[in-house]
């Protein structure tokens, strides 16, 4: 009798666990999964924070959905640490198999993932990243960036400073990390080949608690313009040391955007004014696309455009359009990388289309100014089509 009893219970069980997991594979086939590599403690938490305000935004007006499929965002902190950001990488491939991953942002940090990405076909898009290894001698199919490759902003920089500033003589101050000495290169690459000359050259160490040393060694006498490139407390405190010694009154800065991010005029305070960089987004652009996103980041966050929301913004839109043009579809990888390929749309700094998984895109001449009270990035130039290994004329 109790095997009679039994074997119908059996069959049972049995059966709804097969229902069961019909109806979990069914859930899966309908949720994409987005994991997101962020940098959301340490000394650049700052940009990893913004970062993912961005993503979540564009995320939020789609209502984390796309082609009737649920979006499931998976966020990890992965700090300053390249290996940490590998043991993270991994979670989100083996443990939580998401569809495709927006991020990391530092150099150091994709280019320990790299081998895995790509070894693992896991399409990546990096909200900044902007090293042209990536894209270079350590290309693979498998990332995209949505900000743009160093040499574009810096080769600009370093034509404006020769050719229109009539700047001949250059003293450069930057942070010792890869993304310092990535952005300096083509600078100093474009200008001295315009016939510029690099008077002083120091890498100073992240968190470096005073640069009163290093104001020191500039010989204003002898410099026609300052480059730097610095990070949120780094940036705060360099900027303010060129005021307090009376540096910036007698040599101008233009610099990598970096150094002057929107995150950090407020405390410079006017110790900013007159800066100038050159880069691919100023949140007071004028533009139909920039002032309805900088309404819906304020009606969502109460916070301001910043470069690396726009830039976590744009690697969301990414994603969302070119999932659109499949339908949905994760399983077929490569339309997946061609859709991204051949994406053309107006983001919140302008056109955008794409060469080498990098935008091809307008770059903006920007100086710190004060307007109605705050500190601001002015627009004073535009210069259109920038693509990812643009050189003035004459240096191809």
């Amino acid at each position: 009798m109790k095997t009679r009893i039994l074997l119908p219970l059996a069959i049972l069980v049995l059966a709804g666990s097969l229902v069961l997991g019909a109806c979990s594979t069914s859930e899966d086939e309908q949720t994409i999964k987005i994991g997101v590599l962020a940098s959301l403690t340490g000394p650049l938490a700052q940009e990893g924070i913004e970062h993912v305000m961005g993503i979540e935004l564009a995320l939020d007006e789609v209502g984390y959905e796309v082609a009737g499929k649920e979006i499931e965002l998976i966020t990890e902190d992965i700090g300053v640490d390249p290996g940490l950001c590998l043991t993270k990488v991994k979670k989100l491939n083996e443990v939580d198999n998401v569809d495709l991953v927006l991020g990391p942002s530092s150099v150091g940090q994709i280019l320990a993932i790299r081998d895995y990405i790509d070894e693992n076909e896991l399409l990546t898009i990096s909200p900044m990243c902007p090293t042209p290894k990536m894209t270079g001698e350590l290309y693979t199919p498998y990332f995209f960036r949505s900000s743009y490759n160093y040499n574009q902003e810096n080769a600009l920089a370093a034509y404006i400073a020769y050719e229109e500033k009539g700047y001949r003589k250059v003293a450069a101050i930057f942070v010792d990390i890869e993304d310092g000495h990535g952005n300096w290169e083509p600078f100093k690459e474009v200008f001295e080949g315009l016939g510029g000359e690099v008077v002083l050259e120091i890498a100073t160490p992240m968190e470096t608690p005073d640069y009163a040393p290093y104001m020191a060694q500039i010989d204003a006498e002898n410099t026609d313009v300052i480059w730097s490139f610095h990070l949120g407390g780094d940036a705060i405190r360099f900027v303010q040391a060129l005021d307090e010694y009376g540096i910036k009154d007698e040599v101008p800065v233009l610099c990598s955007p970096a150094t002057v991010s929107e995150g950090w005029l407020a405390p410079m305070g006017d110790a900013a004014l007159g800066i100038e960089s050159t880069t691919n987004y100023s949140p007071v652009l004028d533009t139909p696309e920039n002032t309805e996103f900088a309404q819906a980041l304020w009606d969502k966050d109460q916070q301001r455009p910043t470069i690396p929301i726009e830039h976590g913004y744009v690697a969301a839109r990414m994603a969302i359009l070119a999932l659109e043009e499949v339908d949905g579809d994760v399983s077929d990888l490569d339309s997946l990388i061609e859709a991204l390929e051949n994406l053309e749309f107006e983001a919140p700094r302008g056109p955008i289309k794409f060469e080498q998984h990098t935008p091809v895109q307008n770059l903006y001449h920007r100086v710190v100014e004060r307007v109605d009270g705050e500190l601001q990035n002015t627009v004073v130039g535009t210069y259109p089509d920038i693509g990812p290994v643009w050189v003035p004329a004459g240096l191809e």
